[in-house]
This record gives structure tokens, sequence and C-alpha cells, in this order.
């Protein structure tokens, strides 16, 4: 009786000490039955469209500001290079005027210089049949006298026309010529007589020629016929008469080779070959393409006209 309950209470023991081992391979074949998702595949990201960056339209801004830099240093070159000539022009203008006032004033003193001994020598000569004393005073006084009223009568011309300008020192000029028509500064009062009129508001080139002309025809010796010459030039050149304006200069380079106004007129002869020889130029390749356009209309023409094969 007692062998079957000992056989019970083993078989309880053996199961319970089982039980663990059999739900851990119960998992195991869960777990093995199952097997883990596999990832999904990773996609290769889309292609956008290009869009302009910060660092896109700094550089084309910087661009644009170097190609204005350009611009504007080319624009410096020129406006130096213009204010180069106008400094010469300048310069050129004091010069010619500072020589002038210097050779107004040297023949002023010359004439002076001149009267006075005239005038001197004419006190100390006895006069024929008279023994009378001959005061030495009274000739050069009086020859002083007239020279300094000519020279105040021109000078106050000319005074008028540095403060006022040509059209307020016309008729004062004018006035000193009907006066003295002897005087000495008759050649200097013609030749600014030609430039009141030439350089007056509304300029007469006519009755600047006239006065111009007659300082080189009364007084070719005279300082200022060189000047009346080279002005002489502008104007026939202004009148778009080339070829005359070429032998003014030409004869005053003949002339007076060592004048002031020798080399402007040189200067001026220079640029106007260089201008007809591009002119020259210009005109024998417009008459080559006139003539090459002529020889393909005859040919169009001549095609036109021939017989079909």
């Amino acid at each position: 009786m007692s062998h079957p309950a000992k056989t019970s209470w083993f078989s309880y023991v053996l199961l319970t000490a089982m039980a663990p081992w059999a739900l851990a391979d119960v998992q195991v074949e869960d777990l093995s039955l199952n097997p883990a998702p596999a990832p999904a595949p990773v996609s290769a990201p889309a292609t956008l469209p290009h869009v302009s960056t910060g660092s896109d339209l700094a550089e084309k801004n910087w661009q644009k500001m170097q190609d204005l830099e350009d611009q504007i240093r080319q624009l410096r070159g020129q406006l130096e290079e213009q204010q180069h000539t106008m400094d010469l022009l300048r310069a050129q203008l004091k010069t010619q005027y500072i020589n002038m006032d210097q050779r107004l004033s040297a023949t002023d003193a010359r004439v002076t210089q001149l009267v006075t001994t005239q005038a001197a020598a004419a006190a100390t000569t006895p006069t024929s049949g008279s023994n009378a004393p001959t005061t030495a005073n009274t000739p050069t006084t009086d020859g002083s006298s007239s020279v300094d009223t000519e020279k105040s009568a021109y000078l106050a011309a000319y005074q008028v026309y540095r403060k006022q300008g040509p059209d307020a020192a016309i008729p004062q000029m004018l006035a000193f010529v009907h006066q003295y028509p002897q005087s000495v500064f008759l050649p200097h009062a013609d030749y600014w007589l030609g430039e009141f009129y030439l350089n007056q508001q509304t300029p007469d080139l006519k009755r600047a020629t006239a006065y111009f002309q007659s300082v080189i025809k009364q007084f070719p010796k005279h300082s200022k016929a060189p000047a009346a010459l080279y002005n002489l030039a502008m104007i026939q050149d202004k009148q778009n008469k080339i070829k005359l304006a070429r032998a003014t200069l030409h004869s005053l380079l003949k002339q007076y080779p060592d004048s002031p106004e020798a080399k402007p007129a040189q200067s001026w002869l220079d640029n106007e070959a260089k201008h007809k020889k591009t002119k020259h130029a210009a005109d024998s390749q417009q008459q080559d393409q006139s003539f090459v356009k002529n020889v393909k209309h005859s040919l169009d023409n001549l095609n036109q006209d021939a017989p079909n094969p």
C-alpha cells in the first residue's frame, strides 16, 4: 500500500522541477517563429532646384561695383587729360599777355627816351640869327607833354578793355586813333581794335580783318605785325578759308620765324595737315566702298539679265 504513494510523490517532484525548462523552450520557439522585421530601405535625397543664395548675390554686386569703379577711373583719366589741356592753354594765354605787357612797356620806354633825347638836342642847338640864350626845358617839356598825353589817352582806352571788355573799349580806342593819327602808339591801337572787334559780344570779322591788315601793311616791322598775321589766319580759318589761312601762316613763319606766334602757327599747320590726311583716307575709303557697291549692283543686274540655262 505504501509503494503507490511514494510513486505519486516522486512524479510530483519531477514535474515541478521540469516546469521552468519547459516554459523556456516554449518561449524560445515562439521567438524563432517571429523573426524581426527587415529595416526599411533608405531612399536617395531628392534633387532640389537651384536657389540663389546670399553669396551669389554678393558676388554679382561685387562684380557690378568693380565695373563701376573701372568706368569711374576712365572718366577720371579723361577729366585729368582735359584739365591738363586747359592748364596748358591758360599758361599760354598768360604768357602771351605777359609778353604783350612787357613789349608795350618796353616800347613806351623807348619812345619816351627817344622823344626826350630829341627834345634835349633841339634845346641845346642855338637858333640861327639869334644871340639870345635858348631855354632848354621848353622844347623838352613840350615834347614830353605831347608823348605823355598820347600815352595817357592810349592807356586809358586799353584799361577800359581790361576792366569792361572789348565792347566798351572800342569807342575809346577809336577816339584815340582819330585824335592822334600820327601817334607812335598807332600800331598798337590798330592791333587792339582788331582784337576788340574779333572778341566783342557779336564778332565783326570784317572790321577785325581790316585793322589787322592795316598793321601788317603799314607797320610790317612792328612787334605787333606777327600777332596781326596770326589773328588774320584764325579769322580765315573761322570763315572756312583753309587754303588762305595756310598761306597766311606760312608767310608768318617766313617773315617772323623767331616771333612768339611762330610756334602756334606751326602747330596749327601740323594739325591741319594731319586732319587733311585723315580726311583724305576717309574719302578714299568711302570711294572704295561706293565702287564695290556699284560693282555688286552691276553684277546683280547682269545675273538678272542672263538667260536661264
